[in-house]
């Protein structure tokens, strides 16, 4: 036990963990062994643990056109599996034992549970992918971004179960969202601005608006009455802090997705006449994706039951967004709202809470 904590302290995924945290999480990792030349599993197999390489080294190889390609070596104390393990999708690249290997290795459901219970290590868990995902150079194949996408959506949905009256709100935000973006398209003011990448890469990151919120204490983000002037400012910085590890990314890889991610991520409660937060942004020095956000989640917010409020009817949601047009809201997308207002109610109703 004591030799795999001593692994795990040198872990991205642990990191700021206690002695007695990674006590508990080893709890739920197994010793296995695997001879040089076997292999660990396969590409197409379903990716339900994550592995601790302990000793040995393991090649990983990808199915290209062409051939195959070597997409990492993976040497002692680093881990493997766990883009598949946290999407649930099937593996993308087999993996062979270079040398004779010990792992210790965690089922996607210990992993998850302890996600679930520890707002630290899903915050981890993003930053660490995020470098798997530049050193892998894995933009070189679109299944790999798919599996990163659906990753992307199963970290945000962790982050947003901790309030658990949310429910099916990622589902709608992201419907919300891509709508919008399709109809804000069809104006003559953004008809050239607009791609179907857009549209795509909103739909995909949109979950990951509110992801900063596994940084908010819980003695605050669910209590449920109105916050002290100071517990909402503790509130106000979910936008910095989920921010702030896209920004790390964005170092090293300038990709529209995260360039968007971090756009939404920050701004989304900016407000069109300048009084919003973190930065004060008005008008269209709003990033347009972050309009989009603002006006969706604040719709999907007023609409739905909060840990610290009712849900309001259709007409006061429509009310409260009408007035807020030129103010809180872009104008322009308050009209295509309203216009449309019978499409974001079956939305609302098709993934409504349970």
């Amino acid at each position: 036990m004591h030799h795999l904590i001593e692994y795990l302290k040198k872990n991205s995924l642990f990191e700021g963990f206690d002695e007695d945290e990674l006590s508990h999480i080893a709890e739920h990792f197994l010793r296995t062994t695997y001879k040089k030349g076997e292999t660990v599993f396969k590409e197409g197999d379903a990716g339900q643990s994550m592995f601790l390489l302990i000793e040995g080294e393991v090649e990983v190889i990808k199915n290209l056109a062409g051939g195959q390609r070597e997409l990492a070596k993976i040497n002692a104390g680093d881990y493997f599996g766990e883009m598949s393990l946290l999407s649930g999708q099937y593996r993308i690249a087999t993996v062979y034992a270079q040398t004779d290997l010990i792992c210790h290795t965690i089922s996607r459901r210990d992993f998850m549970a302890l996600v679930e219970k520890n707002h630290r290590l899903s915050l981890n868990v993003i930053k660490t992918l995020n470098n798997r995902l530049i050193k892998s150079e894995i933009t070189a194949n679109k299944q790999i971004i798919n599996a990163y996408n659906t990753m992307i959506f199963s970290l945000a949905e962790l982050a947003e179960s901790r309030d658990p009256e949310t429910g099916e709100h990622l589902k709608r935000v992201q419907s919300y969202c891509m709508f919008l973006a399709k109809q804000v398209k069809d104006t003559e003011k953004y008809s050239s601005s607009i791609t179907d990448d857009f549209i795509e890469n909103i739909y995909n990151v949109s979950p990951l608006h509110d992801i900063g919120k596994v940084g908010i204490p819980d003695s605050i983000l669910l209590k449920p009455g109105k916050l002290t002037k100071d517990e909402f400012e503790v509130m106000k910085t979910h936008t910095t802090i989920g921010a702030q590890t896209m920004e790390k990314v964005l170092e090293q890889f300038n990709h529209p997705t995260f360039v968007m991610a971090h756009n939404l991520i920050r701004h989304h409660h900016e407000r069109y006449d300048g009084c919003g937060y973190p930065d004060a942004l008005c008008r269209e020095d709003i990033p347009l994706e972050s309009r989009i956000m603002s006006i969706s989640d604040m719709f999907d917010a007023l609409i739905s039951k909060r840990c610290y409020k009712e849900a309001l009817v259709i007409d006061k949601t429509v009310q409260i967004i009408q007035e807020g047009s030129g103010s809180q809201f872009d104008p322009d997308l308050v009209k295509i709202m309203m216009d449309n207002i019978e499409i974001f109610k079956s939305i609302h109703h098709r993934y409504r809470d349970r």
